[in-house]
């Protein structure tokens, strides 16, 4: 399941796997920039990962990226399953 695409704004945005693969996952955003004039402070992306959601062994991820570029893809963190 994902959560609508938010364009405008802070989001927030999720992605959710009930049943996930063993592997990797990547994870990745594209920064269109800023509808703002003059950005105060730089745009930092915030991804917060957790793995056997309500179960006792639940684990939670954070990955905090600073973003720079403007157009193109961004690679905040990955994380195994």
């Amino acid at each position: 399941r994902i959560s609508d695409d938010v364009t405008r704004g802070y989001g927030p945005e999720e992605f959710c796997l009930k049943v996930a693969k063993k592997g990797k996952y990547k994870i990745e955003c594209n920064y269109y920039g800023s509808s703002s004039q003059k950005v105060l402070q730089p745009v930092v992306v915030t991804a917060t990962v957790f793995t056997d959601f309500g179960k006792p062994t639940q684990k939670k991820q954070v990955l905090t990226l600073r973003l720079e570029n403007v157009k193109g893809t961004n690679y905040i963190g990955e994380i195994t399953f």
